[in-house]
């Protein structure tokens, strides 16, 4: 990660965002004049497809970009990347538990603007908890997990991510 030079990221983040966000931003526009119909957020979706290479792209090189400004926060989001599949499942199992009719059953009660708080929360707790499990332990629970499955005995999981 960041062994590209920087004037390269910048020009990868130029060119890809250049070309994606518009794009996507009409789709957006489309979605949102179209009342969110069922028609416009499949047709939205099938259109911003091709384009989130380009997106994803952009954002990789927007973070690697900022990474050296990040401060104490770089090693936080470090640690909660080294920990992916741990927290999608455990975001996943909030989620689930937020929106779904076996939790507060939310889904459809929030607005948009509702929503962002939420994701601000959850993001939160990736990089609060991320950092010190790392600290203690070499791999998130569930990347302890899939490693010993996939090596077909129980991988060391004691020790920090630093060793």
């Amino acid at each position: 990660a960041g062994a590209w030079p920087r004037r390269r990221m910048r020009t990868w983040l130029l060119v890809s965002w250049g070309i994606a966000l518009p794009l996507t931003a009409a789709i957006a526009a489309y979605m949102m004049a179209a009342g969110f119909s069922l028609f416009s957020v499949t047709a939205a979706l099938a259109l911003a497809t091709p384009l989130r290479p380009a997106m994803a792209l952009g954002w990789v090189c927007l973070i690697l970009l900022l990474a050296p400004h990040l401060g104490r926060l770089a090693p936080r989001i470090a640690a909660a990347g080294r920990m992916a599949f741990t927290n999608y499942l455990v975001t996943s199992l909030i989620c689930t538990t937020l929106f779904y009719g076996y939790g507060l059953g939310w889904f459809g009660q929030l607005s948009r603007w509702q929503l962002y708080p939420v994701a601000l929360a959850i993001w939160a707790g990736m990089l609060l908890w991320s950092k010190p499990w790392l600290g203690r332990y070499r791999f998130g629970p569930f990347e302890w997990l899939w490693r010993s499955l996939a090596r077909g005995s129980l991988q060391p999981l004691r020790g920090s991510a630093a060793n």
